[in-house]
């Protein structure tokens, strides 16, 4: 019996209590991830600190592999390139040592130049800012840019194109104590500079909060980007609902400006009926909380009885497809309250925890995630290998960030990153709905959306992924771009990463492009010579199989560049005796 068959039997909602305790003595779920920590030995300095800093998951130098960005407590920040084996560090001195308590780390192309530039929120200190000028030689524009140059003690940052020109926007969470200060809108110029704004004029409550991040994404379904706010302690979240280039705040009869000691959020789509979910993550008293549609289309809470609400100190909360099976699971970084300027080994670890979805009901999965015991405030996905399966950097209360690899199964998976063209070029806020067939014949949507900064001071790997467990082939992508350009894409194959350009569909995807090949690849778009053709019986007109920049010569019978002189044997740009006898020479041998 496998743990499907068990909710089947047991799915009544008066037994579900029983079947989360008993199933390990039913099933063995599968393990979602593997330690690879030792091997990869990223070092942090997070010892001490207010709640730890951010970290980021991002490509930072543009060459396809995922990296890491851990703030630091004494400022700066630690950055580890993917060198496509495991992480080297980089030194990278930003000139702000013991004045920064960094926390928000979030990366971003504001000027459209091809490299990722940095903004850091500063706890009691001013944030900073810095233009990359390639290579990743970072020049502090913090007092020129535009930003307020205020002590502000800001904790997240979030980039997006709110005003859809093309350029990027920042909007700044303040955690002011007493509270001075209200959340900050920053209008991108394109240049690497920012026009302040009052966020009243945009729709945003200007009382100053205890904010610890926004989150820009569509959780009312039109296709326009939203907003959500984590706000501390004394202060409901906020919700606004995006028209645009206007945003208008939701009243808490929606049931999602929720109160408590809440710090961190994820958005997903726990049972497939295309509308999403709230997971907020709360302090140890209150537990956290699964917020949820009732046919009214109000929020209610339902972490009680989906056996989801942990009564844990919870900080950043993540939702993925682990396990590529369609259904998106859940990982919450805990850490003890009381770690307030004090050495780690002074107060009791608390486990950080994960949940798999089985089917759109829940079950506990800590026991199959390694390295559970330590104690964390963030972490970030990313996908380091690029095997189709999420990894999680850990960034814990140590020396060491807990680096979890994702475990490959027989299930299937798509990968996306854009690239912008009308719309930033990162393409942050694009958002895409996925379309499959399940086995009963029922077209299935999962939709997923880019944000810049989210949860607790974290910023996930700019990629969408999809786990589509059995599917073989995804029917059907609709794209939505923060420009409002939409584009679809048909009968995609699956478990492969494609780079998705803004209005030229897909970028350059080597494979085989001869359609009667055996291995034909219908996105390849250059031609890698990789095409078997031995499955064919009669012999092909292989005129077709030649790729972008070759002919087919019929003399020679093969694809030639189409700056080849054909009987120029030695290359010399002649054609010379010497051409001749090198021909003669060959004459009579057999071809391979």
């Amino acid at each position: 019996m496998n743990c499907e068959m068990i909710w089947l039997r047991f799915g009544l909602m008066g037994m579900v209590s029983l079947i989360l305790s008993s199933t390990s003595s039913f099933c063995q779920l599968p393990v979602p991830f593997m330690s690879r920590t030792d091997s990869f030995h990223v070092e942090t300095s997070n010892l001490e600190g207010f709640w730890g800093p951010g970290m980021s998951a991002v490509d930072v130098n543009e060459d396809g592999w995922d990296d890491l960005t851990f703030g630091q407590f004494h400022g700066g920040i630690q950055l580890w390139l993917n060198n496509q084996s495991g992480f080297d560090e980089y030194p990278l001195d930003l000139g702000i040592q013991g004045q920064c308590e960094v926390k928000g780390v979030v990366w971003g192309d504001v000027d459209n130049d091809g490299d990722q530039d940095l903004f850091l929120g500063c706890r009691g200190d001013v944030n900073r800012f810095f233009l990359n000028e390639g290579d990743l030689t970072l020049t502090d524009v913090t007092s020129t840019c535009g930003l307020n140059n205020l002590e502000t003690s800001t904790w997240g940052g979030s980039w997006v194109d709110f005003n859809r020109d093309g350029y990027l926007d920042l909007l700044v969470a303040n955690y002011t104590s007493p509270y001075g200060y209200t959340n900050e809108l920053y209008l991108g110029q394109g240049d690497g500079t920012f026009l302040p704004q009052n966020i009243a004029d945009w729709g945003m409550l200007a009382v100053a909060r205890a904010s610890f991040q926004h989150h820009w994404l569509d959780f009312t379904g039109d296709d326009t980007l939203d907003l959500y706010v984590i706000n501390d302690r004394f202060n409901k979240n906020e919700t606004y609902q995006g028209m645009g280039d206007s945003l208008v705040w939701l009243p808490d009869s929606i049931g999602l400006n929720q109160g408590g000691d809440l710090m961190g959020e994820a958005w997903l789509d726990m049972d497939l009926d295309g509308e999403l979910e709230l997971y907020l993550s709360n302090s140890q008293p209150h537990g956290n909380k699964l917020m949820s549609r009732d046919p009214t289309g109000a929020f209610q809470n339902l972490a009680g009885e989906l056996n989801v609400e942990l009564f844990r100190q919870s900080w950043c909360c993540s939702s993925g497809d682990w396990d590529c099976d369609g259904w998106e699971d859940l990982y919450v970084s805990t850490s003890n309250w009381t770690y307030y300027w004090v050495g780690v080994f002074q107060v009791i670890p608390v486990n950080n925890t994960a949940y798999r979805n089985v089917n759109g009901s829940w079950v506990s999965w800590e026991d199959q995630i390694p390295e559970v015991d330590v104690q964390s405030f963030t972490h970030a996905k990313l996908d380091w290998n690029q095997d189709g399966y999420i990894d999680l950097a850990v960034l814990t209360c140590d020396t060491l960030a807990s680096m979890l690899e994702g475990v490959a199964n027989d299930n299937h998976w798509l990968d996306l990153t854009p690239t912008g063209t009308l719309s930033n070029v990162d393409g942050i806020g694009w958002i895409v709905h996925c379309f499959t067939t399940n086995e009963d014949g029922i077209a299935v949507r999962r939709t997923r959306q880019l944000a810049a900064g989210e949860s607790f001071m974290t910023q996930h790997a700019r990629r969408l992924h999809f786990g589509l467990g059995a599917s073989e082939v995804v029917d059907s992508l609709h794209a939505v771009w923060p420009s409002g350009m939409e584009e679809w894409l048909y009968d995609v194959p699956v478990d492969q990463h494609l780079q998705w350009v803004e209005g030229a569909t897909l970028l350059d995807n080597p494979g085989c492009t001869y359609i009667e090949a055996c291995n034909y690849d219908v996105w390849a778009t250059q031609d890698d010579g990789s095409c078997d053709l031995s499955c064919m019986v009669e012999c092909p007109d292989l005129s077709s199989a030649c790729g972008v920049g070759t002919h087919w010569d019929s003399i020679v019978g093969q694809c030639l560049p189409d700056d080849v002189c054909l009987f120029d044997g030695d290359g010399d740009g002649q054609i010379t005796i010497m051409d001749m006898l090198n021909i003669l020479s060959m004459y009579g041998d057999s071809c391979p």
